[in-house]
């Protein structure tokens, strides 16, 4: 049987490959800077067809969790881009009482499987981008006080 996303012109697929196509595998991304994990939870998935990679997922704040700094996630190694520095997908942070912000996804580095999350910002009559901070998007983003806020997160890129 050929690896998914193989095949040759003129050959069978068998129902294993087709049933493989848009396969989700369950993952626990980490965060390469900006964040103290604490007692955070990821919820969060990708799938693989061929070289384009689909990513979900949604971290919840725990008591212990805080945010210091821009904020950069890092996916399983085997998940490495061939992009530098572009816009591959969005994300929402969902403050559990009543502020929405939103922001985009960027590709950080080339070969690497590190993304950078900005928050959109309106700065006059045009929108910009900024990164968290420790005051970015709630004041303080310390553990405690982001308890429960969500950070989701979706994007599709093109793998090594």
């Amino acid at each position: 049987m050929a690896s998914f996303g193989t095949f040759t012109a003129g050959q069978v697929l068998t129902a294993a490959e087709l049933n493989a196509a848009g396969a989700w595998t369950t993952v626990t991304p980490t965060w390469a800077a900006g964040v103290t994990t604490g007692n955070g939870t990821w919820s969060a998935r990708y799938s693989l067809f061929n070289k384009i990679l689909f990513f979900q997922g949604i971290f919840t704040c725990g008591s212990t969790t805080a945010i210091t700094a821009a904020v950069e996630l890092t996916l399983p190694a085997s998940l490495t881009f061939t992009q530098n520095g572009e816009l591959i997908g969005n994300h929402q942070y969902l403050d559990s009482s009543t502020l929405v912000r939103y922001g985009g996804i960027l590709l950080e580095g080339t070969t690497s499987s590190r993304v950078l999350l900005q928050l959109n910002n309106v700065t006059g009559t045009m929108v910009t981008t900024i990164n968290y901070s420790g005051t970015v998007p709630v004041n303080p983003m310390t553990a405690g006080n982001i308890t429960n806020d969500t950070i989701g997160v979706s994007f599709v890129c093109q793998v090594a």
